[in-house]
């Protein structure tokens, strides 16, 4: 492979990425904190923050009056925090985002590696599309990893190393047949 097909490869791998990412971000959005959580920072009085859903935790140290246009007047020292089930069911969400990614990438990982091969015999589109495809399957496992269990990541590295090796032979053997 000569330089051109080379750098056309990389470009096509690197495009095939941005596809696969944009492509998620245009047709699947995460969710956000704050679809779950109120915006509750703001609130300066405990009447305010429970009102607008927060938990104040009053603060036994700090100040106990402020000046106000010369005038002292009381204070109450606190903050207002989110109602911790909040957090809970977002982290939630965000597991079923991440594991759903994860479905998302990889699959769409070990098309691009099998159209990869495929095409392999136009150099800078196989090399390409299978590196793209490549990446994608990294991506793929870096959505969910952390969050999989032990016997999840097993089986899946099992799962698409076998699919890997598979598509190997299969290309090889459909390469050896055309050839003779």
């Amino acid at each position: 492979m000569d330089f051109k097909d080379g750098a056309l490869g990389l470009a096509i791998a690197i495009m095939t990425i941005f596809v696969v990412i944009s492509g998620i971000g245009a047709f699947y959005s995460n969710p956000e904190y704050s679809d779950f959580c109120p915006s509750v920072y703001n609130f300066h009085t405990e009447v305010e923050c429970v009102d607008n859903g927060g938990t104040w935790s009053i603060n036994e140290y700090g100040p106990t009056s402020k000046l106000v246009n010369g005038v002292e007047v009381p204070f109450e020292s606190g903050d207002c925090k989110n109602d911790p089930t909040c957090s809970e069911e977002y982290s939630a969400a965000r597991k079923v985002y991440s594991r759903n990614i994860f479905i998302i990438t990889l699959i769409l990982g070990l098309i691009f590696v099998s159209l990869g091969m495929y095409f392999f015999k136009i150099k800078a589109i196989g090399s390409g599309i299978l590196g793209g495809g490549v990446i994608t399957l990294f991506y793929s496992g870096m959505s969910y990893w952390s969050q999989g269990e032990d016997w999840v990541r097993f089986l899946i590295s099992l799962v698409g190393l076998g699919f890997l090796i598979f598509l190997a032979f299969w290309f090889r053997k459909a390469d050896h047949v055309q050839s003779q």
